[in-house]
């Protein structure tokens, strides 16, 4: 998608971003002339307190360690010249 947007980082534990979400994982293009934040509202009383959806998911490794509870992500895949589809 050849359209500039910020980066949004979801902080891990601590203050120190462990995420970040950057352009085609932030936007979905509804029509040739729009493209919409690919986010949702949880509105004023959600009832988690993040829901990740596939469209972020896409191009990232997400790995589970069960025997901590810790969930990882991996940097964007094509800064390492793969896709989820390959």
């Amino acid at each position: 998608m050849d359209v500039s947007v910020m980066e949004i980082g979801l902080p891990g534990n601590g203050k120190e971003v462990k995420w970040r979400f950057q352009g085609a994982n932030m936007m979905e293009r509804v029509s040739e002339t729009v493209i919409c934040l690919a986010f949702v509202d949880g509105g004023k009383k959600p009832n988690e307190s993040m829901v990740i959806g596939t469209h972020q998911l896409q191009d990232y490794l997400v790995e589970f360690d069960l025997s901590t509870t810790q969930m990882a992500f991996s940097d964007p895949l094509i800064l390492h010249n793969t896709n989820c589809s390959t």
